[in-house]
């Protein structure tokens, strides 16, 4: 369930989600998110738990919010629910 809530969660931020699976199992539980929703507070507690940390930081990449050494000097907003969401 763990993992479904983190799907969830950047689901309804408007993330893209790739996700991998190594039974028919897990596939089936990764695919089981669409029928319910986080609620406010559940996003957040989830949204508190961000570090402002990118997963991947490519060297021939510099992100708009990133300073000249490419750490982020501020939250990353990502589109969600038709209004900026951090």
């Amino acid at each position: 369930m763990r993992a479904q809530i983190i799907l969830k969660w950047n689901i309804q931020r408007g993330v893209p989600v790739l996700v991998k699976a190594a039974s028919l199992g897990h596939l089936k539980e990764n695919l089981d998110v669409f029928d319910w929703k986080l609620d406010e507070t559940e996003k957040v507690v989830m949204d508190g738990l961000n570090e402002n940390k990118r997963f991947i930081c490519p060297d021939w990449h510099v992100f708009p919010d990133s300073d000249a050494d490419g750490e982020t000097k501020k939250p990353s907003k990502v589109l969600g629910n038709g209004a900026l969401y951090n």
